[in-house]
């Protein structure tokens, strides 16, 4: 069968912005990154010679700090992308059971899960002072409400993309995770709700990238200074 690289473009890639990214340059780098890769991972996947593939690699590298110093230096982007979890939260803490009714998915909230999912990814790939700050600053904004907004959807895409940035941030940074959900629970308000996940998904994935996190939050024997 042909491949049909063009029509993947036309049809099925689409370039969607949840918050407007307002530097031009810096959305065409995100066009830029994401064609590179495709050309890289896909069209050209089982003919580029190490050379090339260098070359590619390193365009990859430098445009994913790019997109990641604009996005980490943009408190204006950030709060932007992060407030809705945090101002929309209820103050007192709502009980849940089999029968509480799941609030109606609202499509931005979940298309910035998505996103965010993908910013996280992205970190991954730059060094880690970069990453470190990158994570941190997301943090700091608001990143683990959304985590816990998406722990409490029904959506296995949502779930496992709440799981994967919690795992991410705890892989990272479990000191700022845990001082969230100490906060949390000094207002006296539920957050991120890992058990009642682990007790009510029948998921191998998801239970284990959850359990994970949870194993590591509750592990303190290698923190220096815990008495």
């Amino acid at each position: 069968m042909k491949a049909s690289y063009r029509q993947f473009f036309q049809d099925v890639a689409k370039f969607r912005q949840v918050v407007e990214i307002r530097d031009p340059s810096i959305r065409t780098k995100i066009h830029q990154l994401f064609r590179v890769q495709y050309l890289r991972d896909v069209v050209l996947a089982r003919m580029l010679d190490d050379g090339t593939f260098g070359i590619l690699n390193g365009f990859v590298f430098f445009t994913q700090v790019d997109i990641i110093n604009y996005i980490q230096n943009n408190d204006m982007f950030l709060n932007e992308l992060l407030s809705g979890f945090r101002d929309d939260r209820p103050s007192t803490p709502v009980p849940l059971s089999d029968s509480t009714p799941e609030v109606p998915l609202d499509e931005k909230r979940r298309d910035i899960v998505l996103l965010l999912n993908q910013l996280m990814v992205l970190g991954k790939g730059v060094q880690l002072p970069s990453r470190l700050a990158l994570y941190r600053n997301l943090i700091d904004k608001g990143l683990l409400f959304a985590v816990e907004w998406a722990f409490r959807r029904s959506e296995a895409q949502l779930l496992h993309a709440g799981a994967e940035i919690l795992t991410l941030a705890v892989e990272l940074d479990v000191s700022a995770v845990r001082v969230h959900i100490l906060k949390e629970d000094e207002a006296k308000r539920r957050t991120l709700e890992m058990i009642y996940l682990l007790g009510h998904t029948r998921n191998l994935g998801l239970l284990s990238q959850v359990g994970d996190s949870l194993r590591t939050l509750l592990d303190t024997s290698s923190d220096e200074g815990v008495s």
